[in-house]
């Protein structure tokens, strides 16, 4: 299910419902908040999103990496969570309709599996 997004199709509700937006932040696990910098609390303050640049970068560039490592969690948690959560505050101020559509245009991409091109591009809009 992972693999082709599937997982994802819960969240379609809540963006009907209007809990969250199409672009934005990915909401992430609250015990993983309590890590964040006062910085990256600002993340918090905008409703999170269905894709965004930091979901984009950890999808093309954090993810596999998971795969080599004896704990994953902690790996997130020490290299990755913090890179992840810097592009999604570059895109909040840039945010708009051209960086939503980059970002939408590069989730495509990745979705259908062209994961060189766009979706490798610099996500940091």
């Amino acid at each position: 299910m992972r693999a082709t997004k599937i997982d994802e199709l819960p969240q379609l509700l809540n963006l009907l419902r209007g809990e969250i937006t199409l672009v934005g932040p990915r909401a992430e696990v609250e015990s993983y908040v309590a890590r964040y910098t006062d910085e990256e609390r600002r993340l918090l303050s905008v409703r999170p999103g269905l894709t965004g640049p930091g979901q984009l970068y950890f999808t093309t560039h954090q993810a596999v990496e998971l795969d080599a490592v004896e704990d994953p969690e902690a790996f997130y948690l020490e290299h990755q969570l913090h890179p992840k959560l810097a592009m999604d505050l570059a895109y909040l101020r840039r945010r708009g309709l051209v960086p939503d559509l980059a970002v939408l245009a590069r989730t495509m991409a990745v979705v259908l599996g062209w994961r060189g091109g766009p979706a490798r591009r610099a996500l940091v809009l």
